[in-house]
């Protein structure tokens, strides 16, 4: 049931899951899918919220991390958890793209094996290399309603690239779909500063600053390092 809520974007389902994982850890407490699980739903929640953390400590989510591969060392799953963990609350970006690459070892069409790659990728400043694991990503999630993840992170990594045209295309699309996800519009932004559009960049902006406050699954910022930081908010 869990899994089965989690692959909804729904804010409602993703602390229904919380709920579930915790009620699961309470009768088995080294249940391997329920531990990765409430580490990813936790992750995902601070996503929906710009700068909000939860509770639970970088050591309190990395121990739950590493417990689920112990126990589980064959989980594609639990190894992206723990990649997301190193990615975003530890900064230990070679580490993520390492137990990426462990996934998608152990499950070569794990989408987000690939998606855990690229986004690791683009925090090593390698946004070039990110693009052909995010396409894959992609098309691997091709009926998933979690796709416009990926394609969020592979839109970013081509205009990190200086491939706006491309990138432009894809999140035009994904703004059409998800007009409320303020981390698009803020894209978009930058891709017309890109391409030396300031009238198009001041709207897209002003069309972020109007989304920020409204909670979105889909809006997760990747803890990018300065030099792109620079290149996605040019202003500050």
């Amino acid at each position: 049931m869990a899994a089965e809520r989690f692959s909804r974007l729904s804010l409602e389902d993703l602390h229904h899951v919380i709920t579930l994982t915790d009620r699961a850890l309470e009768l088995q407490p080294d249940n391997p899918m329920a531990l990765a699980m409430r580490v990813d739903a936790l992750m995902s929640l601070e996503s929906v919220y710009p700068g909000h953390r939860t509770e639970n400590s970088d050591e309190s989510l990395t121990r739950m991390a590493d417990r689920a591969i112990e126990i589980n060392p064959h989980s594609d799953y639990a190894y992206s958890v723990r990649s997301h963990v190193r990615l975003w609350r530890l900064g230990n970006y070679t580490g993520a793209l390492e137990d990426a690459y462990q996934s998608i070892k152990l499950s070569p069409n794990y989408s987000w094996g690939f998606s855990a790659i690229g986004q690791a990728l683009i925090c090593l400043e390698r946004a070039s290399e990110a693009i052909k694991p995010l396409q894959r990503a992609q098309i691997l999630a091709d009926k998933d309603p979690w796709r416009p993840y990926h394609s969020g992170d592979l839109a970013l990594a081509l205009f990190l690239s200086g491939e706006s045209n491309r990138a432009l295309k894809i999140i035009d699309s994904l703004i059409s779909q998800h007009p409320l996800v303020w981390t698009y519009h803020n894209l978009r932004a930058a891709i017309f500063e890109q391409q030396h559009n300031p009238a198009g960049a001041e709207q897209s902006r002003q069309k972020a600053e109007k989304c920020k406050n409204t909670p979105h699954i889909l809006a997760g910022e990747l803890p990018l390092p300065a030099p792109y930081r620079e290149m996605l908010n040019p202003h500050g």
